[in-house]
């Protein structure tokens, strides 16, 4: 059994989305096991069609293992994403909290953090668009830059505030008030090499001796009697945002009845409205909490609490370990 890279895409998209598509994917996955209700209008007025995605993943050879052999593939593929941006990256999981975002984020986390050791979940008020947010808050950024192919030891003061002029006035342009900061760099090498580095640098830097410190870092050696050469200039400007507290309470709309569903593999599943919770409130698995943009999957015996923030907190370590 193998799961993506290829994707079905919005149009026709999933199986259960009944707008054509017969291949079985992850969606029509989690609706045969009970993870999404077919009762609840999505976006667009869609409902979830649970028989055309049970007939797209009953098509596949038994061995595969159907619904389940799907998200056990996929969760194997998402954990070795997640250890290329941590272990390999010298990064130990085991102090840290997964972040659950995207439409079906909540639905595989506490899986993929037991997985990696992770301490802990933390699912936001709206993770559907968290990306979004992310866009909206991130620190406002302009590069400006310059060939200028010397020697290492020229005096290069003019030319980076030349550059630091232009990428303020860049920023200012774009409306960023406050403080901005800014970072001189320089891509340097030694004569007769064919590639750079990226070193950061300050006014009156050595740059020689800031080539020679980031070539033994990257390559286990330096060549200090060599000449250096300064290939480009760079400056990179920010403005920060300004950020403040989000309220905790987020309107999610009004909460539906507590229910239970069958879920595969453990049962009757608790399904709670995320926007029935406050802070302070907790669910226990097997459970499912609903909100527009997503769900949130608990197995059994985990137990998610909202913070003041209004996040999803999955604390799986001991007391003693957190």
């Amino acid at each position: 059994l193998r799961v993506g890279p290829r994707s079905a895409g919005a149009d026709p998209g999933p199986a259960c989305y009944g707008l054509g598509g017969t291949e079985p994917t992850v969606t029509d996955a989690h609706c045969v096991l009970g993870h999404l209700d077919p009762d609840r209008e999505l976006g667009g007025g869609l409902r979830l069609d649970i028989d055309a995605a049970t007939r797209a993943v009953g098509a596949l050879p038994e061995p595969a293992g159907g619904a389940a052999g799907i998200l056990e593939v996929v969760r194997a593929t998402m954990a070795r994403a997640l250890r290329k941006v941590s272990t390999e990256r010298g990064v130990d999981p085991a102090g840290l909290a997964l972040v659950a975002y995207g439409g079906a984020g909540p639905l595989h986390a506490t899986a993929l953090a037991r997985e990696l050791g992770c301490r802990a979940v933390v699912v936001p008020p709206a993770p559907g668009v968290l990306s979004a947010l992310g866009l909206l808050l991130a620190p406002a950024r302009c590069e400006a830059s310059r060939t200028v192919m010397t020697a290492a030891d020229e005096d290069l003061t003019d030319a980076w505030a030349g550059l630091e002029a232009q990428a303020r006035e860049e920023l200012e342009r774009q409306g960023v008030a406050g403080d901005i900061t800014v970072t001189w760099i320089a891509d340097a090498r030694y004569a007769g090499q064919s590639h750079e580095l990226r070193i950061v640098a300050e006014s009156g830097a050595d740059l020689a001796q800031l080539l020679h410190h980031a070539h033994q870092e990257s390559y286990g050696y330096a060549m200090p009697d060599e000449p250096v050469v300064v290939v480009t200039l760079r400056v990179v400007a920010r403005g920060e945002p300004i950020l403040s507290q989000p309220p905790s309470d987020w309107d999610l709309g009004e909460p539906a009845p507590e229910r239970s569903r069958e879920i595969g593999g453990a049962g009757a599943a608790r399904v709670v409205s995320r926007s029935g919770l406050s802070a302070g409130d907790s669910v226990t698995g097997p459970a499912l909490i609903e909100q527009p943009d997503t769900t949130t999957l608990l197995a059994s015996g985990e137990v998610a609490v909202v913070d003041d923030a209004g996040n999803l907190v999955v604390n799986l370590q001991p007391a003693g370990m957190r």
